[in-house]
């Protein structure tokens, strides 16, 4: 069942120039592919210089699991972000544009 994860940055470090500095540690750029296939869609909001938002949808909540386990996790590793608030929602069912690969 598709998941959609929450993860909330507050405090010191939860800047947007830290995120783009992790995402490019993931081998993320902005707007490009997402680095584990299990991901259907990512995005993040700023919400103060010091506050700011990500939420993702996953395939499942094992291919999350795994991605925090293997890229995630090892790639924040010393990074400045604070730990974030996180909070994981089944989906009854989500939308994608024509044309895409079934799940």
């Amino acid at each position: 069942m598709a998941i959609v994860v929450e993860a909330e940055f507050s405090g010191p470090g939860a800047t947007a120039a830290n995120y783009d500095t992790a995402i490019k540690k993931m081998g993320c750029l902005p707007a490009g592919r997402h680095p584990d296939p299990g991901n259907l869609f990512h995005w993040m909001r700023v919400e103060s210089p010091t506050k700011f938002l990500v939420v993702d949808v996953w395939k499942s909540e094992e291919y999350w699991k795994v991605f925090l386990q293997n890229i995630l996790g090892p790639s924040m590793a010393g990074s400045p972000l604070p730990q974030p608030t996180i909070t994981i929602h089944e989906l009854h069912n989500f939308l994608r544009a024509g044309g895409l690969d079934p799940l």
